[in-house]
Parts: structure tokens; C-alpha cells; sequence
């Protein structure tokens, strides 16, 4: 199953981290509505989370339904494939800048659980080298889990599947609720508590299970309801729902607290479910729009890549921009130009030779890049 209108939704949303990280400091993003993505351009990345596990459920439930079962070294060797390489060109040149431009050294440890991808369980790990790089610590967790996890949740009744993705999403962000509001443990600073609660992957386990939750109940439905005027209608009412549900959530401050773990994830889903119900109409064309579609595809490598052009553009100010928006400009032009540098140098190249050197059959994804 395609939907690639979905697809555009991951360059916005490696777009918004990307303000909020490098260009917060920059009209319009000081003023409102512009100053929200500056304060809470971090929920983008719970968005991903919802996204990867709504896309893997919609593009391997049909492979389920055809064989019976999923090939779990292919799964691993397809997402490794999917996020490593570029990752790993990443965080070598992180470490680079790092050491040439900051003159800040790099243990051991922050090199190799960087290396291993397993810098997100450690709170005084999580945000060193390649800050971003926690996510991607929390998505390999995932990945492990999904093709074992996976082909239980589908035999699940819909009943069964909506008890699960209410109590899960609840569950989750109760106890984010209780970790806010409960004082920082002995033992720990409150930069390492910060980390804890925020970037961990058992915390973001529960959105990640509700994508993959709302992504099957969405394969169900789609596949009792062909395209059709109705399903349209009920797409447009369920993306209203959601610019309603987001307007209503961004605009009250102390809600968005606890906004990292998962409390935008019904109204994410009900942007992502909007978005894949539509068949034919001019959000669609529009969206899937082949210059759409190729900057969804480099997004992934806008996300990864930020950290380290930023930093070095920062120190090596070759127009002597000073800390301008002029400068900001220039680093995201400069960062879009070496995305997609590395998007047809580095990552194609290297997904094709792993997927076809290490698997038995070449795994190629059908939907929005999960």
C-alpha cells in the first residue's frame, strides 16, 4: 500500500526540529504563531515515532497477509540499511568538528555508544556527539522489538486493537505525568533526570505501539472501504479535527509539558489518518508532487545532518554573517546542499549495496520511507 502524501510530512516535520534547533533565534520564529515551533519543534520528533510505526504496520501487514510470517533478518537488514550509513557519516563528522572546531574532546564511551546506537538508554549519554542521534538510539530499539511483536498485535480483534491503543496511549503519558512531577532521584543531576524522561526509549515505546496500533485498524479499514466520496468526506473531517485539536493543545503552555511523551499523538494520528484516507483530491496531488515526495525522501538526512553543519558553520563564518538571519538562511541553504550531496552519494548508494549484498532477496520499502 502507498500513501505517498504521508511522505511530505516527514520534511516538515525534520524541518520544524530544524528551526528549533538552529533558528529559533530568527524572525518570524520570535514571534507568535511562528515563536511556537521555537518553543516545542522538539514534539516533532514524537511525531516520527508515531509515523515509523504506522508505516511499518501498513507496509508489512500486507507482507504478513502474503506469506504468513515476516523475515525478521530481512526487516533488520532493511531498516539498517534505511538509517545507518548516513548516520554513521553523521556522527564522523561530528566528531571531527568536535575535536578540530571546539577542541572539546570525545571519550571512549560517548564514541561507542554513539557507534552502537545505544546512547539513549544512558541519561549522561543521551544528547552527546550527535544530539539528534537519540532518536535514532530510540527507533533501533524499535525496530527490534517490531518483527516480533508484530505479528501478535495482528491477529487482535478491533475491539481488542482499541482497548490497547487507548490504554497505552493513557498508560504512557501517565507516567510521563508522574516522572515530570516527581523530583529529581538521588544520584542524579537534573540534566541526567531530564534526559531520562525525555529521551529514553521505554518512554516513547507506548507512541511508537499507538502508531502501529492506528496503523492497523487504518489497513482494516481502508481495505473494507475503496475510495470513495464518503471516505474523502470523513478524511477532511478528521484533518479539521486535527488543525482544531493542535491549535487547542500548542496554545495552552502548561499542557505542553507534557507534550514529549505523547500527548499530541491523537492528534497526530488524526493528521496522519486524514492524510492516508484521501483519494484523489487536490491535498493529494498536491502533496504527491514529486519535488514533494524528494524533499520527504532527504529529510531524513536534513535530520541527522543539522547538528554538524550547524556547529561548523558557526564557527567557520566564511561571510562574516555575525549571528544573523542572514546566517541562518545561509547554514539551512548550506545544510540542504549537503543533505542532498549525501542523500545520492552516501545513503542510496549504500542501502543499495547492503540490501543486496546482505540479504538474500533485496527488501524495498513501498510507502512513505519509513
Amino acid at each position: 500500500m502507498q500513501i505517498p502524501q504521508l511522505t511530505v510530512t516527514r520534511f516538515v516535520a525534520a524541518f520544524i526540529v530544524l528551526i528549533f534547533h538552529g533558528g529559533r533565534g530568527s524572525y518570524p520564529f520570535t514571534v507568535y504563531p511562528g515563536l511556537y515551533i521555537a518553543q516545542y519543534g522538539f514534539v516533532a520528533v514524537v511525531y516520527f515515532f508515531l509515523l515509523s510505526g504506522f508505516i511499518l504496520t501498513i507496509t508489512y501487514q500486507s507482507v504478513l497477509e502474503r506469506t504468513g510470517a515476516l523475515d525478521r533478518r530481512q526487516f533488520w537488514i532493511a531498516r539498517l540499511a534505511r538509517i545507518y550509513p548516513l548516520y554513521a557519516f553523521a556522527l564522523l563528522m561530528t566528531v571531527l568538528v568536535q575535536i578540530l572546531f571546539y577542541t572539546t574532546p570525545v571519550t571512549p564511551v560517548q564514541l561507542l555508544a554513539s557507534i552502537t546506537l545505544v546512547q539513549a538508554w544512558f541519561p549522561g549519554l543521551a544528547s552527546t556527539l550527535n544530539g539528534p542521534g537519540w532518536s535514532l538510539s530510540v527507533e533501533v530499539f524499535f525496530y527490534a522489538l517490531f518483527p516480533l511483536c508484530f505479528p501478535v498485535l495482528s491477529r487482535l480483534r478491533n475491539r481488542t486493537v482499541l482497548i490497547l491503543l487507548v490504554s497505552s496511549w493513557v498508560g504512557g503519558l501517565s507516567l510521563f505525568y508522574g516522572l515530570v512531577n516527581h523530583p529529581v532521584p538521588a544520584g542524579l543531576s537534573s540534566d541526567e533526570y531530564h534526559s531520562l524522561i525525555n529521551y529514553s526509549p521505554w518512554i516513547h515505546l507506548a507512541t511508537f505501539l499507538n502508531g502501529c496500533l492506528v496503523g492497523l485498524l487504518f489497513w482494516r479499514y481502508v481495505r473494507q472501504q475503496p475510495p470513495a466520496r464518503r471516505r474523502n468526506q470523513l478524511s477532511w473531517l478528521l484533518l479539521l479535527l486535527g488543525v482544531a485539536g493542535l491549535v487547542g493543545t500548542v496554545s495552552q503552555e502548561p499542557l505542553m509539558t507534557y507534550a514529549q511523551g505523547g500527548l499530541l499523538v491523537p492528534v497526530f494520528s488524526l493528521f496522519i489518518v486524514g492524510l492516508g484516507l484521501q483519494t484523489g483530491t487536490w491535498l493529494t496531488r498536491f502533496f504527491s508532487w514529486r519535488p514533494l515526495i524528494y524533499l520527504g525522501e532527504i529529510s531524513y538526512g536534513l535530520y541527522i545532518l543539522q547538528m554538524p553543519v550547524i556547529r561548523l558553520l558557526k564557527k567557520v563564518d566564511v561571510l562574516h554573517l555575525g549571528d544573523t538571519l542572514q546566517r541562518d538562511l545561509f547554514t539551512f541553504g548550506a545544510l540542504f546542499g549537503i543533505t542532498i550531496l549525501c542523500h545520492h552519494l552516501i545513503e542510496r548508494p549504500a542501502q543499495t549495496f547492503i540490501r543486496t549484498n546482505w540479504s538474500a532477496r533485496p527488501v524495498r520499502s513501498t510507502t512513505a520511507g519509513s
